[in-house]
């Protein structure tokens, strides 16, 4: 998915919050694209984001993101590991997801 810095909206101000978006933003985008990670299992979302109350009583944002990656990210020296993540596809971003 395509990414302008300027797409993030103005109040994500932590690295928590970047994450819960770009993880609604995935989902808003391919919440019915399935891939086969494994031979002999199921095939699984790759997207999959969940909020829900745990034992100490709090609530919680978990996410599931299955993305592309350079299959010779091991080998490859002095290349950040997010350098190796590929695009699911190539469109943009929706624009709800492009404002406070």
């Amino acid at each position: 998915m395509n990414l302008v810095h300027s797409q993030i909206p103005s109040d994500i101000d932590t690295v928590e919050k970047l994450l819960v978006w770009c993880a609604y933003t995935l989902d808003s985008t391919y919440n019915t694209v399935k891939v086969k990670e494994e031979e002999n299992a199921d095939m699984v979302y790759v997207v999959q984001n969940f909020v829900m109350k745990i034992a100490d009583g709090s609530t919680r944002f978990t996410t599931r993101i299955s993305l592309p990656f350079n299959p010779a990210w091991a080998s490859v020296q002095n290349v950040k590991g997010w350098q190796h993540t590929r695009e699911i596809s190539d469109i943009e971003i929706p624009t709800d997801f492009t404002s406070n």
